[in-house]
């Protein structure tokens, strides 16, 4: 569960960038969710989203496209993890034999 809440809060964090990447221009997004334009800018700006609203904003902007950018966003946020290349992969495999 608490990854969940880590891949969510990633989210939260992020999600002004990915307007930025989404293509489409702050007063479409505005629009479609409800707010002004003023008001939308202001909470970009400061980061300051609701949970409805980063919902109805991803409604707006989700395509595949978007995806793989944030999927990359938080593979490159793996880096730091201990990871193992395919000859370790395949030594400690012969080990639990």
């Amino acid at each position: 569960m608490r990854e969940i809440i880590g891949e969510y809060q990633h989210l939260k964090k992020n999600i002004s960038l990915l307007i930025d990447k989404s293509g489409y221009k702050n007063v479409f997004i505005a629009e479609k969710i409800g707010l002004l334009p003023n008001h939308f800018s202001v909470k970009k700006q400061r980061n300051s989203w609701t949970d409805q609203e980063i919902d109805k904003i991803l409604s707006v902007i989700e395509n595949e496209a978007l995806e793989d950018y944030y999927f990359g966003m938080m593979m490159d946020g793996t880096n730091k993890e201990e990871t193992l290349s395919l000859a370790q992969l395949k030594s400690n495999m012969k080990a639990w034999k």
